[in-house]
């Protein structure tokens, strides 16, 4: 106990001192006080079941999309597919910033629930694939990448896919400048949020015990 008390003092103190810190921490803070999350938290401070409704809400909404981009027509309709794009580009940013925030706050140790955090991370992980998915299926409507047939199932695969690696080739990419910059971001946020839900699931894992004698 006094050996953390003395780590946390240590690192308190040299996060107050590094202006990188400071500025990262700003940044991010002002970014997630800034979103429609952060508007809910403030209304119900003391409520878990408001947040977690509006999390559901917005993964209920891209489970309910992914499936209406193929069967319908929305994907070529010009103001249709530039809400969707709108809302996912919104969604995303969402999420980052709150996740990044999360990490890097000085007390990011003190979390209320290991469980709640690691289930809102991973509903977090499948809502993104969901986005990247309905994106891609709005490309491949408008000609910028290839899917394969079924290109729902083709696209899903891919979205999970480039989440944690290169392409599984159920999607070509033509070459212009959007199909490469949506990948690229994807792959990106997709390294960072598999890095949260590896913390998140470590962080549910009992601490072990050594048996062996000193």
């Amino acid at each position: 106990m006094g050996g953390n008390a003395v780590v946390d003092s240590k690192n308190k103190r040299i996060n107050s001192e590094s202006f990188l810190v400071r500025i990262t921490l700003g940044t991010l803070n002002f970014s997630k006080e800034r979103t429609l999350g952060r508007l809910v938290e403030k209304k119900w401070p003391d409520s878990w079941f408001a947040i977690e409704c509006y999390v559901l809400t917005w993964f209920a909404a891209a489970t309910f999309l992914y499936p209406m981009v193929h069967i319908s027509n929305i994907g070529g309709i010009f103001y249709f597919w530039l809400v969707i794009v709108v809302l996912g580009g919104y969604r995303l940013y969402e999420i980052i910033s709150f996740h990044a925030f999360e990490l890097i706050k000085p007390d990011n140790h003190n979390i209320h629930s290991a469980q709640r955090s690691f289930i809102l991370a991973a509903i977090n992980y499948a809502e993104i694939v969901l986005w990247f998915g309905i994106f891609y299926s709005i490309m491949n409507i408008q000609g910028l990448i290839e899917a394969k047939n079924p290109a729902s199932i083709a696209i899903l695969h891919e979205s999970i896919v480039f989440m944690l690696c290169d392409s599984g080739r159920g999607i070509v990419l033509r070459e212009n400048y959007w199909s490469w910059l949506v990948v690229t971001i994807q792959s990106v946020i997709g390294l960072f949020m598999t890095l949260v839900v590896i913390t998140r699931f470590v962080s549910l894992l009992p601490a072990s015990t050594s048996q062996d004698s000193s």
